[in-house]
C-alpha cells in the first residue's frame, strides 16, 4: 500500500470521512509494521495532541487492518524503543513423553478389558507387571490415572479405538475379581 500522498492531518481526516477511497492491500506482517512505523514517523506522533493522536490511531486501524489493542501495542513499542520489528517466534511445544505406540497399546488394553476406569486399568497393568512379570506392562503401570484419561482423548488412541466410549467405573472389590480372572486367563 502506498499512502505517501497523505501528508497532513487534514488529508487523514478526509480519508477517514470517506472523501478519499484507497484500496488496502498489505502483503505481509513485516510490510504492515514498516508502514505503521513510517506513518508514526511521518506525522511525528509523539509530538501530537490527544485528539490528533486519536485521529492517527483510527487511520492506522483503518489502513493496517489491526484491532485497536494491536495498534496500541505497536505504538507503545514505538514509544519505548523508537522502532518496532517483526520478530519470528518458533515454539516447539512440549515433547511427548509417551510415544504413539504406547498410546496404541493402551487402546488395545482398554479394548481387551472394556474401557475400565483409570484406577482399575492401572491396577491391572501393575498386576501384570509385578505379579506375572510381564515387562511390556511396566510402562503402563507407571502412567498416572489422570494421564490415562488424557491419553484416551489423544489422536493415536482415537485412531485405534474410534469414538471414545466412557469408561466403566467399578469399585476395588470388583477389580480384585477381575485380577483373579486375569490370573486364570494368563496361567491357562
Amino acid at each position: 500500500m502506498n499512502d505517501s500522498h497523505i501528508e497532513t492531518l487534514e488529508q487523514v481526516r478526509q480519508y477517514l470521512d470517506g472523501a478519499s477511497v484507497m484500496e488496502i492491500t498489505i502483503p505481509s506482517k513485516t510490510e504492515c509494521y514498516r508502514l505503521t512505523q513510517g506513518t508514526l514517523v511521518r506525522f511525528r506522533y509523539m509530538t501530537l495532541g490527544e485528539a490528533d493522536r486519536g485521529l492517527i490511531r483510527r487511520y492506522l486501524k483503518q489502513t493496517s487492518g489491526y484491532f485497536r489493542a494491536q495498534i496500541t501495542r505497536l505504538i507503545k513499542w514505538y514509544q519505548k524503543r523508537g522502532r518496532f520489528q517483526c520478530r519470528q517466534r518458533t515454539v516447539k511445544g512440549f515433547t511427548s513423553k509417551y510415544k504413539q505406540e504406547v498410546i496404541r497399546r493402551l487402546a488395545q488394553i482398554d479394548e481387551l478389558h472394556g474401557t475400565l476406569g483409570g484406577q482399575v486399568t492401572k491396577k491391572l497393568c501393575e498386576c501384570a507387571w509385578q505379579v506375572f512379570k510381564q515387562t511390556q506392562y511396566q510402562r503402563f503401570a507407571e502412567i498416572s490415572v489422570s494421564h490415562r484419561y488424557n491419553l484416551r482423548h489423544s489422536t493415536p488412541y482415537s485412531r485405534q479405538r474410534g469414538a471414545l466410549v466412557s469408561s466403566t467405573h467399578i469399585n476395588c472389590s470388583k477389580a480384585s475379581i477381575l485380577m483373579t480372572h486375569w490370573r486364570k486367563v494368563l496361567i491357562d
